[in-house]
């Protein structure tokens, strides 16, 4: 049965390489949706947390299919909950930052729905990032899911580079 493992030197350059063309389409959505879904769930955790899930399980199954790989919603759930679940703290911490920004007046909640809606784009785009490269440089086990979050996980969280900033804007169409 193949494996998702990869040697360490392979999860670098995984996470060097800009999201392909042939999954731009897919990511892009999916960061937008994200994004968007960012303005109500600045002001609800489990809305949130429950269309983030479905976009990336979403997502997942949408590269999976363009990559010739067998993932079905079932499997893509459960990975994106993972997924999820293992930046818990960060979300957390995210959050409660959302709720001490919405008591301040007006601004607050502007200033909420903005870090929310930036944090679920990004976190979606690392991941579609991260999950259409790792389908395309190694073997996909959708047995292992506990291999596949931690080998995610090391893919997804941490601060953006440069490059990862520079290929999600291209991806979204910002110009300066």
């Amino acid at each position: 049965m193949p494996d998702i493992t990869l040697p360490l030197t392979n999860l670098t350059e995984v996470n060097l390489m800009a999201v392909e063309q042939k999954y731009r389409d897919i990511v892009r959505n999916a960061t937008m949706a994200a994004g968007a879904i960012g303005v109500p769930g600045a002001f609800s955790f489990g809305a949130d947390v429950a269309a983030m899930t479905g976009i990336w399980a979403t997502m997942i199954v949408s590269i999976s299919q363009k990559s010739g790989h067998k993932v079905d919603k079932v499997f893509a759930t459960k990975l994106a909950s993972g997924v999820l679940a293992g930046v818990g703290a960060y979300v957390g911490g995210s959050k409660i930052a959302m709720k001490l920004l919405h008591l301040i007046p007006g601004f607050g909640s502007l200033a909420a729905i903005g870090v929310n809606s930036t944090l679920n784009a990004l976190f979606t785009y690392k991941l579609g990032h991260a999950i259409s490269n790792l389908f395309n440089k190694g073997s996909f086990d959708t047995s292992d899911i506990t291999n596949t979050v931690t080998i995610l996980l090391t893919l997804v969280v941490g601060l953006p580079t440069f490059d990862e900033l520079s290929d999600l804007i291209s991806m979204i169409g910002v110009t300066a």
